[in-house]
Order: C-alpha cells, then structure tokens, then sequence
C-alpha cells in the first residue's frame, strides 16, 4: 500500500494529489476516494473493476477521476410519543458491513442523524434503538433531490423469548 490510513492523501485545492513512494515501471493503481461532500468508493477503483486511469496518466498527472455528488440524507428519530429517540443507530445500505467504510452513524442528544451523501436510487435505511423494534425504511434518493429529509418513528418493541436444543432437544 502507497497510502492508506495515516499516510492517506489529501488533494490540494486544485484537486490534485501525490505520493512519493510509487514504484518504477508500470503497475496497475488502486484508488478510493472520499469526500465529505461526494459519494465515498466502496471499493477500490482499479483496472479490474472498470477505472479508466493508467499508470502513464497518474504519473503525467493526466488521470481524471469523477466523484458522484450524490444525496444528503437526515432525519428526526421519535418514539411512539412523538419525543426524540437519542442513542439510535442509523445503518444504510443493503450490505452495510461488507466492506471497510463505516456505512452507520449515531443518532445525537435531539434525535437528528445526518448520513453522508449517498448514490441516487433506492436505498435502505434500518434504525436500532435500545427498548424499540428494528426499523427498516427503503429511501428513494434522486439527484433532483440533493438533500432528502427521512424521518422515522420508532416503535416499541416486544419481547421473544426462544430455548435452543442440540439435535437430540436437549
């Protein structure tokens, strides 16, 4: 890795980055991008899942890669009583933790949770909370859309009780 975690860079106001450790010759580069105000890679972006720069280009610093603006999402969480639900977990997506960005944010003291933006289309929105049931609501995000408010009210939950047996149900 040329820089991930601490090494990671940051691009100049113009937009435009480097690293000082790239080997000679020609190799296939790996990039994921995030942005606080654009749509973060889920996955790295390399030859082998479709991006388009060359080694040539990112040394020449010709490569032109395109962040998605995508969707701001927030959203009040209530309980059944109409009073804010703090502690909430907010989860998106469909597989959540099927990679390393975190895809879940914490509910603040007012109830209000603020995603970062998202790609456009259909997403799912699931809310946990302590002494409420799981709740799952399917967003439909469009670009007309920039910023989309998705309040949810949470209801309580109920208790379920089960016993688990070993083949012979002991």
């Amino acid at each position: 890795s040329l820089a991930f975690g601490d090494a990671s860079r940051i691009t100049d106001e113009r937009g435009f980055w480097s690293v000082n450790n790239a080997p000679a010759g020609e190799w296939n580069f790996s990039l994921r991008l995030r942005h606080k105000d654009h749509v973060d890679d889920l996955t790295w972006r390399s030859h082998r899942n479709g991006a388009t720069h060359t080694t040539a280009q990112l040394r020449e610093q010709k490569a032109q890669v395109v962040m998605e603006c995508g969707v701001k999402v927030s959203g009040t969480l209530t309980g059944p009583d109409g009073r804010p639900v703090t502690r909430a977990l907010v989860i998106w997506g469909d597989n959540a933790y099927h990679n390393s960005n975190p895809q879940e944010v914490w509910a603040d003291e007012t109830g209000r949770y603020t995603l970062p933006p998202l790609p456009p289309g259909p997403t799912l929105l699931t809310v946990v909370a302590e002494g409420f049931a799981p709740e799952l609501q399917l967003m439909d995000l469009t670009v007309s859309e920039p910023e989309h408010e998705e309040n949810v009210q949470l209801r309580a939950g109920k208790t379920i009780t089960f016993h688990i047996v070993d083949g012979a149900g002991e």
